[in-house]
């Protein structure tokens, strides 16, 4: 929406350590949830 900008996202996992183990768990990753985190910034509103 336009009352809303995004201030920053969470770093997903790189595509190199998913094509390497297929699935989820993984040695390197210990869980099949991923999360994904966003923040975000409420724009004024311009009154007209």
């Amino acid at each position: 929406a336009d009352s809303l900008s995004v201030e920053s996202l969470l770093e997903l996992l790189d595509e190199e350590s998913l094509r390497k183990d297929t699935a989820l768990p993984s040695p390197e990753w210990s869980s099949d949830h991923i999360a994904l985190l966003a923040e975000f910034r409420c724009k004024p509103r311009i009154r007209r």
